[in-house]
């Protein structure tokens, strides 16, 4: 028998056998602007693979994805600093239980104008004098933050309520999630803070690492000091080196995906989740984030696969520990 003939038996016998096989519906990611270019990255790079896997990427701030992932509407979140007690909540309410994965670190940059001579560094009190809700229409000028600074307005740029960058900026610096002075120029999207910053000499602003790195040609980055933690150690620049080695603190900080363990029942998800985990790594540099150390991707996927659920930042004094630590706890 001849081959197209039993070609043609075939598939009269089996419908599906000569019919291509439809995409798959997208997988959806939405959250952190700056986990964005991360996730953008590796989708790219994973539909490229993976054509009838399509996956859909999106960021509305790491607070508004969320609460979006607490509501079903999402395969994946992203988010640039873990769930919060209230978030795990409305998980739980909803009846969504998730995998939370660690995918980078990144550090919230202090950025200036590039023509700023007086500026080169800050201190984390300093950043509490111009950021704390005290300071609203009371620390206007740049010698109201340092007194050899210029007695001339100070521009604010820096993300809204609905990100997590804010959330965890405010955190570290003022105490308190949502801590802020609320006369500044906010958004959800990095680059318009990047621009705002980029258009003005007098201005200020903070970012994930990844929008300074990408408009260094306009910015100039503020090295921090971290007066409590870094005696001796004085101000500290933003680098993948001073993030790995512990140096820039207290604003660097971990990212994540959280899988939707109810959608894993679709397997382009958890082949997608895979792939995020076990390539987070080689795309970090392009994306602007810095990798994870150690074992700690290989930890992340073995969380994946067991579908280990819940957040690993309930054990004491997590904040203190590496992601490395954590994943083995």
């Amino acid at each position: 028998m001849t081959r197209p003939i039993r070609l043609l038996i075939l598939c009269a016998l089996t419908a599906t056998a000569c019919r291509a096989q439809p995409p798959s519906e997208p997988v959806i990611l939405d959250g952190s602007s700056t986990v964005y270019p991360l996730a953008d990255a590796v989708a790219r790079e994973f539909t490229k693979a993976n054509r009838r896997m399509p996956v859909t990427v999106t960021f509305s701030g790491t607070t508004t994805g969320m609460m979006k992932f607490c509501h079903g509407l999402l395969d994946i979140a992203t988010a640039s600093r873990p769930i919060t007690v209230d978030e795990q909540k409305a998980c739980e309410m909803a009846g969504i239980s998730f995998v939370e994965l660690p995918v980078g670190h990144d550090a919230i940059t202090v950025i200036v104008n590039a023509k700023n001579t007086w500026a080169t560094s800050i201190t984390v009190p300093e950043l509490r004098t111009l950021w704390e809700p005290q300071a609203e229409k009371r620390v206007t000028k740049w010698s109201d933050v340092r007194k050899d600074w210029p007695v001339r307005d100070i521009k604010l740029f820096a993300p809204g309520k609905e990100s997590g960058t804010f959330d965890y900026f405010t955190e570290v610096i003022n105490g308190g999630v949502d801590a802020s002075r609320s006369d500044y120029t906010s958004s959800g999207d990095d680059r318009v803070i990047v621009d705002g910053v980029a258009r003005d000499e007098l201005a200020l602003g903070y970012v994930g690492y990844g929008y300074f790195e990408r408009n260094k040609q306009r910015l100039k980055a503020l090295a921090v000091d971290d007066l409590d933690d870094h005696v001796g150690q004085g101000p500290i620049e933003p680098s993948p080196s001073s993030v790995g080695r512990g140096l820039y603190r207290p604003l660097s900080r971990p990212l994540f995906i959280y899988l939707n363990v109810s959608r894993a029942r679709r397997p382009e998800v958890v082949a997608f989740a895979r792939y995020f985990v076990r390539n987070a790594g080689l795309f970090s540099s392009q994306a602007g984030t810095m990798p994870l150390a150690g074992a700690a991707y290989q930890l992340a996927e073995q969380r994946l696969t067991r579908m280990t659920p819940g957040t690993m930042f309930k054990v004491p004094r997590a904040a203190e520990l590496g992601v490395e630590d954590l994943l083995t706890r």
